[in-house]
């Protein structure tokens, strides 16, 4: 078979962001792991972990009032018993499991790089790379910067020998909020949380401004200008302006100080005082005063008692969902470099917000820009029935948006004009498309691409496949034409569509001609080159598993490449570049900075010149150059040894062509693909310690020496689980399990029609065919013997975690498949989708996965409660009682997206069933439970529940 070979994934240098997930615990007394800290230990007197890491430990249910409180000496047995089971070879386990992952959080990873060119010298660029690394101590990111200058033989033609190495160590930053190189690399703007800069700065943004190594120039922004500044990919953006004297940036509105009168305090008031006013200087033409005229001044008020007041919350004001909470209404603001003042640009709907990317309109050479083309998220969300609730955002792009011409003028030009110019509405550009977002300019200023997720809004699938789109600035009107469309039908291999789920790059332009994207495709994350005038679509990095296309790299993978070695009796041979996920970094001048990883890879950073004319005419190309470190932390060897030995390969489960049957062997899916070549719609990426053998079967006909099979569905559902480096997957299958990413059906990289065939019910929608398709994965998996048929088990989040509920407990599971889900663990899931409808941050999406998006109400009836209910985990519960299968539920408490109740509720239901369910509760983190210790306590309290459980 020609998928029965996994690709080896070898260590490589650098390292890598994590997936992260959940602490208090609400644990049965009948829970095996009950009393067990994240370490695996008794939890000492306060409830603390006994390890390292401070979690907030482990909290029972409280038994019901009748029970008799049992004598002391009677308290102690139960313990005494647990401390026997614990064997030598448990103890162990446990002592390992902790510093496993101990180690692994000492690995650090490229988080981003940046690519910034010499003033002085236009063919020398740097590439600053961002490392980052989790930090236990604050339960946060430490985070540091190091520049690799690229010689010039890489940002041209010429081939380049001389490799490419990471610095010894980079410059930490902290207290950085926002950072920006200007586009001709004179210019580095910083911005920090005022009172974190020190000094009597107070409150507010601190804005400073570096040249020529030198601090220029730093501007306060007090809250009375605006809030916080915006980050995200949802809000944020900074754009330079042609002459790079003014900087395009979005923040928060600032709060209204009339939220109420001031009220007295009751009976407190403030000591009346003789002590004299401070001295300070008078203000311009005001005469300074007298000592004694300041006392008689004091002395005049003194009969006055001054009551302190307080203002109250005022107006409650509703904030944008998950991960934007108190981002209420982000604002457009103009920083004046050379006056330092801020200003802010007027005209936009009154219901809109300002959206990321905002982009200066090109003017003539030698002018300054004082105009902004700004994205926009508009408030009448038409496509819900213009519901009056703020829907949530993040991950979210069904939400109409659009482009706006803002008007920003001149500084000079405001003072003899009266502002009048802050009146003016701004033009709307993107009247012909419900969606628009993400604007960039090309380098001549002739066209403006963005990104248009119509087919989400239209479909009210939170992600869809996008278009690429281009608007011709220099006609009338302004008219917009796709450069990459969406199409329903793809063959295997095929670029299946642009999925973009978060911003493009600064300037994403090879030329005046062609755009540098990242989109999902297939089982990871590519980087094309997309033509403007043509359309046409060249992979620029190779794929993550085989049969997902050519790329420039491999054989007969771009055009002229046949006619140049018939010309000259050459061949070129295919690059051997190790697949795995691709994100796009930055382009520059004709080159692409890309962050790579695979499961068993850490990120690392990468650059390659591909030039900004035409790929027809270019004769060769260079390859991809990584930038290379070895791992120099004692701390972190025990993990990066783990790593070396995994691998991971692709596995094609696909539903058949011809008579729509799983195919659920090798040999079924290399007959299918030979016969039809459809386009692949269920796809798995199993990851696992690597073994003597090349073949993916395991030939032991014991399965009990074979690993246990950890299905992980990814959330959405509209999303993807590419072969990208995640630390939680590492550190299970370096645990021994065998670890199975589930791209369902209704997963992103694999076209239109694959994606909308589990929207609105069809088929069953979410709860039938994603769960049938998560089943036929685990089904390879023992057919092709990569794991023990008895020790299968789920570990989801999010929708994921809805499916986990699913596996564990629908009945067709093992009807159909002869699956039997030992246990699951669930991370914020979702368990019954109608009693989230009025609390979640995202109501459509319970609509739009069960009835599709014309059934969206803000007052859903009984029967529809009851529809959404049926494909709700929770309806099962009854069945994963009555089998004993243990559940472990991890919740965030402060999750917008996923009520905790949801998750607490299932618990409760499970347990009065009879069923056990543990709980961790996690006080201060939201849905995608991301704090390091969050992280920390989450896995290594599921790898004792997975051993305790499977017998692994």
């Amino acid at each position: 078979s020609r998928r029965a070979h996994g690709r080896t994934c070898g260590m490589l240098p650098s390292l890598a962001p994590a997936s992260t997930h959940a602490s208090r615990t609400l644990a049965s007394s009948a829970s095996p792991v009950a009393n067990s800290s994240p370490g695996g230990r008794a939890p000492s007197a306060s409830g603390l972990a006994s390890r390292g890491v401070l979690g907030v430990g482990d909290v029972r249910e409280r038994a019901p009032s009748r029970a008799r409180r049992l004598p002391r000496r009677f308290v102690a047995r139960p313990m005494e018993a647990t401390a026997a089971r614990a064997s030598s070879d448990a103890s162990a386990a446990v002592a390992h499991e902790t510093s496993l992952f101990e180690s692994f959080t000492a690995i650090p990873f490229v988080a981003g790089a940046t690519l910034v060119p010499d003033p002085e010298e236009n063919d020398t660029l740097t590439l600053y790379v961002t490392t980052a690394q989790r930090d236990l101590a604050s339960d946060g990111v430490r985070r540091s910067v190091a520049a690799v200058p690229l010689p010039n033989s890489l940002t041209s033609e010429q081939t380049n020998e001389k490799p490419l190495r990471h610095p010894s160590f980079g410059m930490e930053e902290r207290g950085v909020l926002l950072s920006s190189v200007s586009p001709s690399g004179r210019k580095r703007l910083v911005a920090r949380d005022a009172n974190l800069a020190g000094g009597d700065r107070g409150a507010g943004i601190s804005f400073e401004v570096w040249e020529e190594g030198a601090l220029v120039s730093e501007t306060l922004v007090p809250p009375s200008t605006h809030g916080s500044l915006c980050v995200d990919g949802t809000f944020g953006g900074v754009s330079w302006s042609a002459l790079e004297t003014r900087v395009a940036y979005v923040a928060e509105a600032p709060e209204s100080e009339d939220r109420t009168p001031e009220w007295g305090m009751g009976v407190t008031s403030d000591a009346k005082t003789k002590a004299k006013k401070a001295f300070s200087l008078p203000e311009d033409g005001e005469e300074e005063k007298t000592e004694t005229e300041t006392v008689s001044e004091e002395q005049k008020g003194e009969t006055k008692t001054k009551r302190r007041g307080w203002r109250g919350r005022g107006e409650w004001r509703e904030d944008w969902g998950e991960q934007l909470v108190g981002k209420i209404s982000p604002s457009l603001y103009v920083l004046e470099l050379e006056s330092c003042s801020v200003t802010e640009p007027k005209g936009l709907p009154g219901d809109a917000v300002v959206a990321s990317g905002p982009a200066w309109a090109p003017v003539a050479l030698g002018s300054e820009s004082d105009q902004i083309v700004c994205a926009a998220w508009l408030g009448d969300i038409s496509n819900f029935k213009s519901t009056s609730r703020r829907l949530g955002l993040v991950f979210c792009f069904n939400r109409p948006s659009a482009l706006f011409l803002v008007s920003a003028p001149l500084s000079e030009r405001a003072k003899t004009e009266v502002n009048a110019d802050d009146t003016k509405s701004a033009v709307l550009l993107t009247k012909d498309v419900p969606s628009a977002l993400w604007p960039r300019f090309s380098p001549d200023g002739k066209n403006l691409a963005y990104v248009s997720h119509e087919r989400a809004v239209v479909t009210g699938a939170h992600a869809a496949t996008c278009a690429l789109r281009v608007m011709d600035w220099t006609k009338e009107g302004k008219p917009s034409r796709d450069v990459l469309g969406v199409e329903t039908k793809k063959k295997r291999g095929a670029f299946p569509g642009l999925y973009a789920s978060a911003p493009l790059v600064a300037d994403p332009w090879l030329g005046n001609d062609a755009l540098v994207v990242q989109t999902t495709w297939g089982a990871g994350e590519a980087i094309v080159r997309v033509d403007v005038n043509s359309g046409e679509v060249t992979r620029l990095t190779p794929p993550a598993a085989e049969g997902e296309g050519d790329w420039i790299g491999g054989s007969g993978s771009r055009k002229g490449d046949e006619e140049k070695a018939i010309s000259t009796n050459e061949k070129r041979k295919p690059f051997l570049e190790p697949g795995g996920s691709w994100a796009l970094a930055d382009v520059k001048r004709g080159v692409v900075a890309a962050v790579r990883s695979d499961p068993g890879s850490p990120p690392e950073a990468r650059v390659c010149f591909i030039g900004e004319s035409s790929l027809e005419t270019r004769a060769s190309f260079a390859g991809w150059h990584a930038v290379t470190r070895s791992v120099a932390s004692p701390a972190a060897r025990q993990a990066a040894a783990a790593l070396e030995k995994l691998e991971y390969f692709a596995q094609d489960v696909s539903r058949s062509v011809s008579d729509g049957a799983y195919l659920l062997t090798s040999a079924d899916a290399d007959e299918d693909l030979d016969a039809f070549g459809d386009a692949t719609v269920v796809q798995s990426i199993v990851v696992r310690v690597k073994r003597d053998d090349t073949s993916p079967t395991w030939t032991d006909t014991d399965d009990k020496k074979k690993p246990p099979l950890i299905i992980l569905p990814h959330g959405g559902p509209h999303g993807a689980c590419t072969a990208m480096y995640v630390t939680s997957v590492a550190y299970l299958a370096s645990l021994g399990y065998a670890v199975a990413y589930c791209n369902y059906r209704g997963s992103t990289g694999y076209g239109e029609s694959a994606l909308q065939s589990l929207v609105g019910g069809a088929g069953g929608g979410a709860g039938v065919r994603d769960v049938m398709d998560c089943s036929a994965i685990a089904r390879r998996c023992i057919n092709d013997g990569i794991c023990d048929p008895d020790r299968v088990c789920v570990v989801g989040g999010s929708h994921g975690g809805f499916l986990g509920g699913h596996l564990v407990g629908q009945k067709a599971v093992l009807e159909t498949f002869g699956v039997d889900f030992k246990c699951a663990v669930l991370r914020n899931p979702v368990t019954d989708i109608g009693a989230m409808t009025a609390s979640t941050d995202i109501p459509d999406w319970c609509f739009v996965e069960t009835l599709g998006i014309d059934a969206y109400t803000d007052d859903p009836s009984i029967d529809v409660l009851k529809h959404m209910r049926s494909k709700s985990p929770i309806a099962h519960v009854e069945e994963v009682a009555r089998k004993g299968k243990p559940v472990m539920m991890l919740i965030g408490a402060v999750d917008k997206r996923v009520p905790p109740t949801n998750g607490l509720r299932y618990a409760a239901a499970l347990r009065a069933a009879g069923g056990t369910c543990h709980v961790r509760v996690f006080p201060e983190d939201a849905h995608g439970l991301v704090k390091p210790r969050t992280e920390f306590e989450s896995f290594v309290t599921v790898a004792a529940f997975l051993r305790e459980t499977l017998g692994a």
